[in-house]
């Protein structure tokens, strides 16, 4: 894996993190699960490479992203 990669890797990870945590403190709970059972479930069902498992982090943090700007009505869970 080359350095592009891991840094591409490594800010797909940070935009992923921060948008959990961010919703954690916001008091977005149901938002935030969402968000880590899709980290979770990308991770499972694309982990059986380093690339499956680029592309699942990647994916992942992307939709964090999205639905930190676009939160989806979670009303019947809390």
């Amino acid at each position: 894996m080359d350095a592009t990669a891991i840094f591409v890797l490594g800010i797909a990870t940070f935009f992923n993190m921060f948008a959990i945590k961010w919703k954690l403190e916001n008091e977005r709970f149901a938002d935030a699960g969402l968000d880590g059972a899709i980290l979770i479930g990308l991770g499972w069902v694309f982990g059986g490479s380093m690339t499956g498992l680029a592309i699942a982090t990647v994916a992942s943090a992307i939709f964090s992203v999205y639905l930190l700007i676009s939160p989806p009505n979670m009303d019947w869970m809390e």
